[in-house]
């Protein structure tokens, strides 16, 4: 694979977002990620 092959792939992968999520976060990982995740949309949305 060389960068260009897969221009969707890409652009997709550029914009993505990956949550941190798995089956043993406690309520308190959940609820920092539900937190950074405010706080990010929060910053963006001016």
């Amino acid at each position: 694979y060389r960068k260009g092959e897969y221009p969707k792939a890409e652009r997709y992968y550029d914009r993505a977002i990956t949550l941190p999520i798995f089956p043993k976060m406690s309520d308190e990982d959940i609820d920092d990620v539900i937190k950074a995740v405010y706080k990010v949309i929060r910053y963006y949305w001016r």
